[in-house]
């Protein structure tokens, strides 16, 4: 399990659970790419990249919305499928506010996004879940913007500004992030390595425990 929420539910239903979070993962194709095609890294933007899948529990609309709102030198990218929700027309509009629509990429683009980006936004309307895209951040280090819940906190605890899906607060979050830019990575360089033996730990007490069930 992720989590204690979901350790808790098994354990309800008779199981036994052991939480471990996922590893940390190696982002080792992040460094060899150049920025994606769709990025105007040469302008001397604020570049945030919403990692997305246009699901019912991702705050897509309110995201939307704040992002309209940001001075003109932020760009703000949204990966996954907009098909769901977008024309073709709209993805224009869109590109005239600053906000590209990027639709599925490959692992390469995906990396070289989140490794030029300034801010990772992860953000979920659940209680109960950790998001993959925060530690594929962690991995590069890039600063987050996370959802404000307990699972979340607790176990992201550095490096990274919560917000609740409402559009005036994550407007304010994403200009707090270019504020608060250096210390974020900063406290994440030094919250990395934290996590990683932590996992590292965990891992090793699972192994024990199966062991003993030989």
């Amino acid at each position: 399990m992720t989590n204690g929420f979901l350790k808790e539910l098994v354990e309800r239903l008779g199981g036994e659970a052991f939480i471990l979070e996922d590893k940390v993962p190696d982002m080792f194709l992040a460094s060899t790419q150049n920025p994606p095609y769709f990025m105007d890294y040469d302008t001397p933007y604020f570049h945030v990249m919403v990692v997305s899948t246009f699901s019912s529990d991702e705050p897509i609309s309110q995201i939307i919305e704040a992002s309209r709102e940001l001075p003109s030198d932020f760009r703000v990218y949204l990966t996954g499928n907009y098909r769901k929700k977008f024309s073709v027309l709209d993805v224009e509009k869109l590109k005239e506010s600053g906000i590209i629509l990027t639709g599925f990429i490959s692992e390469e683009e995906y990396q070289a996004l989140m490794h030029y980006s300034d801010v990772i936004v992860i953000l979920t309307l659940k209680n109960d879940i950790l998001n993959c895209g925060s530690y594929e951040a962690v991995a590069l280090e890039r600063p987050m913007i996370l959802s404000d819940t307990k699972i979340i906190r607790n176990y992201f605890r550095s490096g990274c500004l919560y917000t609740r899906p409402t559009k005036d607060d994550i407007y304010k979050n994403i200009l707090l992030s270019k504020e608060v830019n250096n210390e974020l990575k900063s406290d994440l360089v030094e919250y990395k390595p934290y996590l990683v033996e932590s996992w590292s730990k965990k891992f090793d007490r699972l192994k024990y425990k199966i062991g003993c069930l030989d």
